[in-house]
């Protein structure tokens, strides 16, 4: 290896050690926690912030343990976002899949992603402790790709986000779809204006489908 090739190897590594220590704040914090009712449809969202997050699932300052907090990442930058999110019915059995769970902020926009989805992106920062404290972690908390609800099963977990999201936060909008055994299908959407790293407040629903017979959201 010739010193050109060292200088441009050596020279990479450190770039993505400075990117990689800086790390991505997320447009998220304290919400009022949304009730979004569709026909019977309830689902309670709770966006997570930084402190409850950390007092939760620990904080990063000696080892990379908690992976709602602190990505650093920069290629793709990811902003994590969590609902602590819960679904029940009194009638219907309803489908759900993360990757018909969509939430956009200003240009960015992602689907939730799976327990999976989120160990993999952290495993490239963690040594054996931290992959194992991080898989036992999302395993935990995240939803699962697909659940259903039905009377007297309700489902509760996270619904996580991890996308290009603006740190400035901005208006956004959580669109979420889901189906009945019999093949109908309906999706609503509920506003979020983010404010950025501290807050957010404002909420406003809709629905279509098979869930626009009735709907109706109140915040607490």
């Amino acid at each position: 290896m010739n010193r050109l090739n060292r200088f441009v190897i050596y020279s990479t590594l450190l770039i993505l050690v400075l990117l990689s220590s800086c790390n991505s704040l997320s447009p998220v914090a304290e919400l009022p926690v949304i009730v979004h009712q569709a026909a019977d449809l309830t689902i309670t969202l709770k966006p997570l912030d930084r402190d409850t997050l950390t007092d939760r699932h620990m904080s990063n300052r000696r080892r990379w343990q908690n992976p709602y907090i602190d990505f650093p990442g920069q290629i793709p930058r990811r902003r994590v976002i969590v609902f602590e999110a819960d679904f029940e019915t009194v009638e219907s059995t309803v489908n759900f899949n993360l990757f018909e769970q969509n939430l956009s902020i200003e240009s960015a926009s992602g689907r939730a992603q799976t327990s999976l989805f989120m160990f993999r992106i952290w495993e490239v920062y963690l040594d054996d402790v931290g992959r194992n404290i991080m898989r036992q972690t999302l395993n935990a908390t995240v939803l699962p790709k697909d659940f259903t609800v039905s009377p007297g099963n309700p489902v509760s977990g996270y619904l996580v986000f991890a996308d290009s999201y603006p740190v400035e936060g901005g208006r956004g909008m959580l669109t979420m779809s889901a189906t009945t055994p019999g093949g109908d299908r309906g999706t609503f959407e509920i506003s979020v204006d983010f404010l950025g790293p501290d807050g957010a407040v404002s909420t406003v629903g809709d629905n279509t489908g098979v869930f626009a017979e009735e709907g109706e959201e109140t915040s607490e």
